[in-house]
């Protein structure tokens, strides 16, 4: 994914398919595989997307690679 229509859609879709889920006292991850390659970008603008969006309690991470976010 490389536009900031694709990250849009993706987002769209998993805030679609989580919104049963989407209480506050719920956490919701999504995980993925991961790449040590540049395409594992793609978690952390997903992360931060959510955020913005004000999904505080929606995590993205991947399982062979780790990600540090920050909060700011």
């Amino acid at each position: 994914m490389d536009m900031n229509e694709d990250y849009e859609l993706v987002s769209a879709a998993l805030e679609d398919a989580m919104k049963n889920y989407d209480r506050e006292d719920t956490a919701l991850c999504f995980m993925g595989h991961g790449t040590t390659a540049e395409a594992n970008r793609v978690y952390e603008k997903l992360q931060k997307l959510f955020w913005e969006k004000g999904k505080e309690n929606a995590f993205i991470a991947s399982i062979a690679v780790f990600i540090a976010f920050s909060v700011s």
